[in-house]
């Protein structure tokens, strides 16, 4: 909300990338949303749908593992 800038829009995650000082496919955008993921997914980034009603907490750290990130 700060920036201004939609989730269907490519900016949000320009500035996301410029402010994190990182490449896209170094990047994971997680929604509950599958049409958000569209666009990060283009541009590089690796992303997850999350299922809220669901909520399976394991499964998206799995996922995240999976991926490569590090967790502490």
């Amino acid at each position: 909300g700060e920036t201004g800038v939609r989730k269907d829009s490519g900016e949000i995650f320009a500035q996301a990338i410029r402010l994190a000082k990182c490449h896209a496919d170094e990047c994971v955008f997680i929604d509950n949303n599958e049409s958000n993921l569209i666009i990060p997914k283009k541009l590089g980034w690796k992303t997850i749908f999350h299922d809220d009603k669901k909520n399976d907490i394991e499964s998206l750290i799995t996922t995240l593992k999976d991926l490569g990130v590090v967790m502490n």
